[in-house]
């Protein structure tokens, strides 16, 4: 509308002017009418690209061949979308975030894990638009229902990687309760056909985990559950008393290993077993056990302080609170009580003596 308003009183001031020739005229109206196509055309081409961002913007499932088809955009769309903050604006999903990816070079793993601030951005990028697919304890369960073809797919080693890693066996402690996919993986991580691993199911833990808990463990003939099951609740003597259990059951079924470590299901490995050996090696029958008898905060005071039970809170779930109105009697004979870690590394002496004495 606009344009042709314009065109219009060019016109008028042409009919209106005779001084101006009949040639001119035309030269001039050939440039008015060839200055208004290149208005036209950058209009609709200004016009066609709000409306193609209005629609990337309110799409839910961006449409790559819709936004990127055959027009000339197509290279400034695609420069768009390597900046993360544009791909955070315009989500894909499946072969259409694949199409674009293809296109980018792949996440370097040693960049992230060197700390570089643009493979990190990247990375998390990727994953945002590529959420992994966790296999469930059903698929985990048939994952080892053949533990032939589970072992040989996951290239478990079946042989000490060294002389010096078979000379110094290693024992874990595995307390879990969910995420059996999570937990194999982290089996394969530290596992070593000369270590030995007792997993210990909480007691509440769904039926479906501990079938598939037991069918890895199964696998192997230097993986076992624990003889015992607790029902665990953090910060509680049950924690401790599942690691025990284990530790028990270790001193039962191998004589070999030298140190024991205590992990959860929720942790992964930052060193290779090569590495850990030549740790504990150092410390050359020492124990790796935190204590702290200076608490700085009144909420640590606090905890020798009271009486403490199990309690459900208002979602039903057990947990450690204080009992209101009683408070404990300072510790007899001057003990100086230590607030330790749930975790340690502990020599097998330490535990034997743990079980043997007194």
């Amino acid at each position: 509308m606009i344009a042709m308003r314009l065109l219009s009183i060019i016109a008028g001031q042409f009919g209106r002017n005779p001084a101006v020739g009949s040639v001119s005229r035309l030269v001039l109206s050939g440039s008015v009418f060839g200055l208004l196509l290149v208005i036209f055309y950058h209009m609709s081409v200004l016009k066609s690209g709000i409306e193609k961002r209005r629609e990337i913007q309110t799409t839910k499932y961006l449409n790559l061949d819709q936004v990127f088809g055959n027009s000339g955009n197509r290279t400034n769309l695609e420069r768009e979308w390597q900046s993360s903050s544009e791909v955070a604006r315009y989500p894909c999903y499946g072969e259409q975030c694949d199409r674009i990816w293809d296109r980018r070079r792949s996440v370097s793993c040693r960049g992230v894990m060197e700390g570089d601030p643009a493979e990190t951005q990247r990375a998390h990028v990727y994953r945002k638009f590529h959420p992994p697919l966790i296999p469930n304890e059903e698929d985990v369960l048939e994952m080892v229902s053949d533990c032939d073809v589970y072992r040989a797919a996951l290239a478990y080693p079946e042989f000490p990687a060294s002389s010096e890693e078979a000379a110094f066996p290693i024992a874990y402690t595995i307390v879990v309760h969910q995420g059996a996919w999570q937990i194999q993986k982290l089996l394969r991580a530290i596992y070593e056909p000369q270590n030995f691993y007792c997993i210990h199911v909480d007691l509440k833990a769904d039926e479906r985990f501990f079938r598939a808990m037991s069918g890895l463990a199964a696998c192997f003939p230097n993986v076992f559950l624990a003889s015992k099951r607790e029902t665990v609740v953090w910060a509680s003597y049950a924690r401790l008393q599942a690691d025990l259990t284990c530790m028990k059951d270790l001193l039962w079924k191998n004589s070999s290993w030298r140190y024991v470590i205590n992990l959860t299901g929720q942790e992964f490995p930052l060193k290779t077993n090569l590495e850990m050996v030549k740790i504990l090696q150092i410390y050359n029958g020492a124990n790796d056990i935190e204590g702290k008898s200076r608490f700085t905060t009144y909420g640590l005071k606090k905890r020798f302080m009271e009486h403490w039970e199990l309690a459900r809170d208002k979602h039903g779930h057990l947990s450690m609170a204080p009992a209101k109105g009683i408070v404990k009697e300072p510790p007899p004979f001057g003990i100086v009580p230590i607030k330790g870690s749930a975790f340690g590394t502990f020599s097998r002496q330490f535990v034997e003596f743990v079980f043997s004495s007194d």
